[in-house]
């Protein structure tokens, strides 16, 4: 019972007991039929919630995808959409809330914007996005912008589709619990709260640069090149000459040179040159001091864009590339 219903309810009881009192047969007649309607709204609102409401199902989508696994990009926008259906009909007034981890940024919405357009008035009808009252300290937007993840369902239907955009804000893993759902009665005098659970996990890979055009050089000294940028010499079955040798037994019969052979008389082989691809191996340091901080602001978060930056052009020119991420605990080795 919501506190106009207890209020509703003690005015009742004291009207009924007070028109018995002193025998004022309209007043106690009022309150009985007033304790009577409240009992009704009850038995209704709880068939609902008991027998009606568990029927109803919910999606969500990350970007057209409702799988309960994916792969997301930091620094990227993702469009959320939750749909809640029911074959009876959603009749009770629910308030319905995505619930969003610290990783997620959502983006706000300018009201003028949304009434502006028919189409979007067509399909918000019967749905009020809830304001948040501490909106001014909690994001610096204009008092005009509204968060998207909290939605009020005031008139019956088979369907409702919510919509809302988020910012992923760092390298790391997002996992979407679930739904949040009150149930309240056309008067407002009873609520019901659920938790729907709805669990999708999704792998968060980092923010890189784009280092434009590369192109390898030959790599003549042990000098340490820019990574990715540079390639070895080897022996191999490549298209350049690397260099003349005697015939060892084993050597493929189409890698002699005859005609070399012929003037020193002795059998020769022709080595040529291959790419020999140079791994890098990156060490991320993980440890508690580069994670403190929100996310996007930590420095793992720009050690991680770092590190992808190298990654991305280091495997653009054909290196192999591992990490190992250490810690206060123990290594881990991935790539």
């Amino acid at each position: 019972m919501t506190h106009s219903a207890r209020w509703l309810a003690f005015f009742g009881l004291t009207g009924l007991l007070l028109g018995t009192i002193r025998g004022q047969s309209v007043l106690a007649l009022l309150s009985l039929c007033v304790l009577l309607w409240i009992l009704m709204e009850w038995i209704a609102f709880q068939y609902w919630v008991r027998f009606e409401f568990p029927k109803t199902k919910f999606e969500r989508t990350l970007n057209g995808r409702s799988d309960s696994n994916g792969v997301l990009w930091a620094t990227r926008k993702v469009h959320v959409v939750v749909r809640a259906s029911n074959p009876i009909g959603l009749r009770a007034v629910l308030i319905v809330r995505d619930v969003v981890p610290e990783i997620l940024s959502l983006l706000p919405i300018n009201p003028a914007s949304v009434s502006s357009s028919s189409q979007a008035k067509k399909r918000l009808r019967g749905v009020e996005w809830l304001w948040e009252k501490l909106k001014g300290i909690y994001d610096p937007e204009p008092k005009g912008a509204r968060e998207k993840n909290e939605w009020r369902v005031t008139s019956r239907r088979k369907e409702a589709v919510f919509r809302y955009d988020a910012q992923v804000l760092a390298a790391g893993v997002l996992v979407l619990p679930g739904i949040r759902v009150t149930l309240q009665d056309r008067g407002g005098l009873f609520q019901h709260a659920r938790f729907i659970e709805l669990k999708q996990t999704y792998r968060i890979l980092p923010h890189y640069s784009e280092a434009g055009e590369l192109r390898p050089t030959i790599k003549r000294s042990n000098t340490l090149p820019q990574h990715g940028v540079h390639r070895l010499q080897r022996s191999g079955m490549g298209s350049e000459l690397l260099e003349l040798r005697e015939y060892i037994a084993g050597d493929p019969p189409k890698s002699i040179a005859w005609k070399v052979s012929a003037r020193r008389d002795k059998l020769m082989t022709r080595q040529y040159e291959s790419e020999v691809p140079v791994r890098v191996q990156l060490l991320i340091d993980g440890s508690i001091q580069t994670r403190i901080g929100g996310y996007g602001g930590r420095l793992l978060d720009q050690i991680n864009y770092v590190a992808a930056s190298v990654a991305k052009a280091a495997i653009a020119i054909g290196d192999p590339v591992g990490g190992i991420l250490v810690d206060e605990r123990t290594p881990f080795l991935f790539g």
